[in-house]
C-alpha cells in the first residue's frame, strides 16, 4: 500500500528543505571566505631596533606567552629569529587573523605548517620543524590529536 503524504506534511517537508538549502548556501559562503583568508599571506608588523619589520605569518613557527609579552619565533634566511611583542598572547591572537595556527597550550600557539609529529611521553608534545618541542595541555589534548590525525573541522 503506498504511503500517503498529507498536504500539511508536504508543506512541512518543503519548508524544511528550504531551510536546509539556505544553511548549505551559508556554509558554502563561509567556506569560500575561509579559503580566501588562508590563501592570503598575512603579515605581522613588529617594532625592532627603531623601525618596523613586516613578518609573514607563514614564516612564524610559534608564539610563546611571557606575561604581558609574546615571543615570536620565526624563520628568516635559514635561521631562527626570536622577537618580542609587548602584548599578551591573547591580544596578539585577536589582533591578527592567524587561521593556520593552533593553540595547544595556555602559553603556546603553533603554526600547523611546521608540525612534524608528536610524542606521548608523560603528556603530549608537538614536534615542530627546527627541533622545537611544544607541550600540549590536557584541556587541548583531544582537539590537538584530532587535528594531527585529520579529524578536525576547524580550530580556533
Amino acid at each position: 500500500m503506498p504511503h500517503v503524504v498529507h498536504v500539511n506534511e508536504k508543506l512541512k517537508l518543503q519548508r524544511r528543505a528550504l531551510v536546509l538549502q539556505a544553511k548549505v548556501r551559508r556554509l558554502e559562503r563561509e567556506l569560500n571566505n575561509y579559503k580566501k583568508n588562508v590563501k592570503r599571506n598575512l603579515t605581522v608588523d613588529i617594532y625592532v631596533n627603531g623601525s618596523y619589520k613586516r613578518i609573514s605569518s607563514s614564516d612564524i613557527i610559534f608564539l610563546r606567552a611571557a606575561g604581558n609579552y609574546t615571543y615570536l619565533y620565526c624563520r628568516s634566511n635559514g635561521s631562527i629569529n626570536r622577537y618580542i611583542i609587548s602584548r599578551s598572547l591573547s591580544q596578539v591572537i585577536c589582533a591578527y587573523n592567524l587561521t593556520h595556527f593552533i593553540k595547544c597550550h595556555q602559553s603556546y600557539v603553533v603554526n600547523r605548517n611546521f608540525i612534524i609529529g608528536y610524542v606521548k611521553n608523560k603528556g603530549l608534545k608537538i614536534h615542530l620543524a627546527y627541533d622545537f618541542k611544544i607541550p600540549v595541555s590536557r584541556r587541548n589534548k583531544t582537539q590537538v590529536i584530532g587535528m594531527l590525525l585529520g579529524h578536525d573541522k576547524e580550530f580556533d
